[in-house]
């Protein structure tokens, strides 16, 4: 059976989901590269906890 991961999501203001990832609890540490996304506000939701704000520059 494999590792079971725990998405990360990261939303635009208009609710577009705009970047999707898969962590898992073996890896040490984990980036997301937002590099192409616009400067702007965003959320990021980990799992199943609530949404954290993040502005973008």
């Amino acid at each position: 059976m494999g590792q079971v991961g725990i998405s990360i999501e990261i939303f635009d203001v208009y609710g577009y989901r705009v970047k999707a990832e898969e962590i898992y609890p073996t890896d040490q540490s984990h980036r997301i590269n937002i590099s192409t996304l616009s400067t702007g506000i965003y959320f990021l939701k980990i799992g199943n906890e609530k949404p954290i704000k993040f502005v973008k520059i």
